[in-house]
Parts: structure tokens; sequence; C-alpha cells
């Protein structure tokens, strides 16, 4: 497996026991496997760090325990990992846990994830996002603190989110969505009004209307103060209940989160998702539906990356790109970041310098493969002004067709990019090709952000206009719809199981 020669493994050998947890008959525990890893940077001094993910994932959804470690040296070394004490395998009360996610603002960290229990346990079904504090800089943790603790067998929460505000640190801002019975699924949010030692009552801020849900909830706040929450909707398309559509939209808070604007529309989701090109072309769980979002730190224009087929008239994933100069009321015409365009992209990650270099992380097949053997590489690419682009290769080789199996080959819905002055600091997950016992661990890297976008290819890193991407047709639309369809049905199908099934 390829790395590059700053690349430091963060993760360690699994230290749960093995015993922690009764699985359902048929579900898969991958013991070592960490996967969904993000990372936060302290603005207050970019050696501090403080990184999280799944630990011990399992096929059936959500993993034994979330874990996090620190580092005070800019990531050339990590402490040991600490397992969040919210699932029964850590000393918590909830059976699973997953969607790690961390922030921090001088010594203060946060760490938030969901956390459920299946029907078939003596408590009954639960389903709640948790948060907790530390106020060592993430090396201890705080009590938990449940901002909502639902009827499993009625709702479920999902996909969270933290934000510490970036101009007050007084003001920190959890979002989510909860999907009820009827495939309803507004957008919650709970704020602190004092660094996180409290926290408000969670509410409804976004309902998309019946039988559609938001997912990917980001609050990002810009220099002028203004929080903004984005996300994807999904459901029926409302002039024509047969189709499924999805698009990224965004809200907009000018009083820290009391009152919020209508939706503004980014752009149209047309993801078709991605398989393993060889045969018998797996099926590869991505963030197809999520999206990733940043605000530069310096003059408050707003990117957007995701997964989207319009390059290809719908034949495969690129990772597509949109941007906005007026506080994210327009939007430009997406772009495409992946410079290979004949190569399934996934999984991207935005992030953006003081200077407005824009870099995305994702993986892609552009390795020729066999049906044993698929090399897949992790890359970064970078542009100062959105037309040339230059990418290096952080990590490959690596074979994907043995990471967990989780609804499809799994190394996570998100990885982590965040900035430290002129420098990208990744955080993702490798797979150890042929190591069914150690499947997955997560490594750091850091890259200078100005020399990477001065080295432009001579492909410009493949950008191009709207304009040039192939027709769009009626087939396309259709092969859209059916993924989405198949990605919703998933979602609640995997709900369904955790809260039915009885464990061995």
């Amino acid at each position: 497996m390829f790395t590059t020669a700053t690349a430091v493994r963060v993760t360690q050998p699994t230290l749960l026991t093995g015993s922690c947890l009764a699985v359902p008959a048929g579900a898969t525990v991958y013991t070592n496997a960490e996967v969904e890893p993000h990372i936060a940077v302290d603005r207050t001094n970019p050696n501090h760090l403080v990184a999280t993910w799944q630990q011990d994932r399992l096929s059936d959804g959500g993993a034994r325990a979330l874990a996090s470690a620190v580092s005070v040296d800019g990531g050339a070394t990590w402490s040991d990992p600490l397992a969040w004490p919210v699932s029964q395998c850590a000393g918590g009360p909830f059976a699973r846990v997953s969607d790690p996610w961390v922030a921090v603002h001088d010594l203060t960290a946060f760490q938030i994830g969901i956390a459920f229990t299946g029907g078939a346990t003596t408590v009954g079904a639960r389903s709640a996002v948790v948060v907790t504090r530390s106020i060592d800089g993430g090396v201890s943790w705080g009590l938990p603190v449940l901002l909502v603790d639902d009827d499993g067998n009625r709702t479920f929460n999902d996909k969270e989110t933290l934000t510490v505000d970036s101009t007050d640190p007084r003001f920190v801002y959890a979002v989510w969505d909860r999907i009820d019975l009827d495939e309803r699924g507004p957008t919650l949010l709970a704020r602190s009004t004092d660094g996180g030692a409290s926290w408000l009552p969670s509410r409804q801020v976004y309902d998309p209307g019946a039988g559609r849900q938001t997912i990917g909830n980001v609050a990002i706040t810009t220099p002028d103060g203004v929080v903004h929450v984005f996300f994807t909707e999904l459901g029926p398309n409302p002039g024509n209940s047969a189709v499924i559509e999805a698009h990224l939209a965004v809200i907009r808070s000018t009083d820290k989160g009391v009152t919020w604007s209508p939706p503004t529309q980014i752009a149209e989701l047309r993801t078709v998702g991605t398989r393993v090109p060889d045969p018998p072309q797996s099926p590869v769980r991505a963030g197809e539906i999520l999206a990733s979002f940043v605000a530069d730190p310096t003059n408050g224009n707003l990117y957007a990356a995701w997964q989207d087929s319009r390059f290809s008239g719908g034949a495969r994933d690129a990772i597509a790109l949109a941007w906005s100069s007026d506080g994210g009321h327009t939007w430009s015409a997406p772009i495409r970041v992946n410079a290979d365009a004949s190569a399934p992209a996934f999984t991207p990650t935005v992030a953006v310098t003081p200077a407005g270099v824009v870099g995305v992380t994702y993986y892609d097949f552009r390795q020729v493969g066999t049906s044993t053997f698929r090399p897949t590489d992790v890359w970064l690419a970078a542009s100062r002004d959105l037309t040339a682009w230059s990418e290096a290769r952080l990590a490959g080789d690596f074979d994907l067709l043995d990471a967990p199996n989780a609804n499809g080959l799994f190394v996570g819905d998100y990885h982590g990019l965040v900035v430290d002055g002129s420098a990208f600091l990744a955080l993702y997950a490798l797979v150890n090709t042929g190591a069914t016992s150690n499947r997955t661990d997560v490594y750091f890297d850091r890259l200078d952000a100005g020399a990477l976008a001065a080295t432009v290819a001579p492909l410009a890193g493949g950008a191009r206009k709207a304009a040039e991407a192939p027709a769009w047709s009626a087939q396309a639309t259709e092969r859209v719809s059916r993924h989405l369809s198949a990605v919703r049905e998933m979602r609640h199908a995997q709900w369904r199981a955790w809260r039915e099934a009885a464990p061995d």
C-alpha cells in the first residue's frame, strides 16, 4: 500500500473486548475496522488537533464504539485512542453508535454522534443524539448529554454534526435529521449559548414536507456572523411523484440560530452511486447523498462538493464543486474536480485556506483492477482560481474488496479535511489489503496548499463548465431516481432491521 512520506497512522488495535455486544444472527462485527473519520483543528492553536472515527464497524449498522485521539504537535504524533463512553462496549447505555463528529476551540472540544438500541433489548428501541464536552482539549471527556432521546420504534435521528461559531465561541450548533414512519425527515437544531456548558431544547428549523427528508445537515458560520445550515433534500419530485429527486440547499440565520430563512437551492444532486468497475461490480457504500460544505475564513465565500453523474450523462459519479460569493443566495454551475473522467470517484470533502486555495479529497478507481483485486486511491485536488487544478495522491494501491461490507463496501460516508494556515490536513480511512482481522486503519497527512496549487498539471485537473457536460436524458433521470429510491429504502430497511432483530 502506498502512502506519502508524511502520512501517520492514527488508529491502533481495538480497545474493545470481543464479547461486549450481542449482535443479531447474520450480522458481522468487523473487529479492528476503523471507518468514517472526522478531524477538527483548534483555531487558537493549529498544532492542537482532535480526531474521531467509528471503531469496530458492524455490517448491519453503526459501530461498537466511537473513538478519539489528540495531537498537540500538528499531527506528527497522536495519543492512544479513547473510547467514547456512550455505547455498551465503552461503558454506556446504548448498543451502537455512529456518525462521529468533532469540533474544538481553545481547550474546549466537542464530540457528537448518534446512539441507538434495538427493540429486542429490555429497555426498548431508542434513538438519540449525544454530545460530550472536553475542557482539556480532548484528553478526557465529560458526561454525555442527550440532545434528544426518542422512541426508536417511531423515529430515527441521523447524520448529526456540530459547529462552534467562528465569530463567537459561546454559540455552538448541533444539527441533524429525524425520520419518522411516514418518511418525513425535518432538520432539527440544538443550540448552546454558553460554550457547551448547557444546551437549549432541540427544535425543528426546516420541514421539507410530507414524504420528504433532509440528510447531511451541516452548520457553517461566515466572517459576517451569519449561520448557514446546508443539507440534501430527498423525496418525490413535486411534479411527478413517481420520480425520486434530490437537491442541495441552504438556510441561513442572522441572529445566531433563533430564526431561519427559507431554503435556497444550490444544485440538483444527480448521483447514480458507485460500483467496483470490475465484475461482479460490487456496490460501494459511499457518501453519495451527502455533500461537504465550507466557508472561506477570509471573505466568506461558500463551497459545496458532492458526488454527481452529470459530467458523464448519468454513466458514473464524479466529484462536483459549486460556490457562492454572495452569502449563499446564488451559486455557480457545478464543475468537475476529479482529474480522470473515466473512473468512478466518490466521497469528497472540501476545505479552503485563508489565502483562498480550495482543496478537495476523494477516492477513485482510476487504476486497472481485476475481479479479485480493486486498487483504490485517495487524492487531494487543489486550485487557486477554480479553473486550473493540480492533484496529489495521498494513498493508493489498497484493495477496496477487503473493506467492511455495510450494505456495500464501506470506509465511511465522509472523512476529514481541515486547514492550518497554508496546509491541508487530511484524515482518511485505508483498507489493509488481505488483512481480514484488521481491515482498515485511519491515517493523517499534511500537504502544503500553496505548493500543491502551484504545480498545475497540463490537464488542469479536469475541471469543466456545466455547458461542456453531455446532454442530460430521460434515461439518466430514471437512473438517478432508481438509485435515490434504493438509498432511501436502504436507510429505512436498516432502521427496521436493528429495531426488530433479536441478538444471538
